[in-house]
């Protein structure tokens, strides 16, 4: 599992033109149980997503297929997590590592 932040860069004000297709990203990833959060950080400097991929490799091809990463508006930093402790409600999460 991972916790991604992504960060504005000097880039950010082209995120109004990547805006729709970065939500579209997102859905995806939600839709497919890849994304298990996805939201803004409240200083107003990016977002977050919690990832539950099983590599370093698919997590960077699911960042690399980002609009807003692809169009240099934020750049990812990301920490792997193995998790000792899930609610119950994310038991899928473990059969998946």
């Amino acid at each position: 599992m991972f916790i991604v932040f992504l960060h504005f860069s000097d880039n950010r004000s082209a995120a109004k033109h990547h805006l729709q297709e970065h939500n579209d990203w997102i859905n995806q990833g939600i839709n497919s149980n890849t994304f298990l959060m996805a939201g803004s950080l409240n200083n107003g400097q990016g977002g977050c997503l919690l990832i539950n991929c099983q590599s370093v490799e698919a997590l960077e091809q699911h960042l690399q297929n980002d609009p807003f990463v692809v169009h240099n508006v934020v750049k990812p930093l990301w920490h792997q997590v193995t998790p000792s402790k899930i609610h119950p409600a994310l038991d899928f999460v473990n059969s998946q590592q």
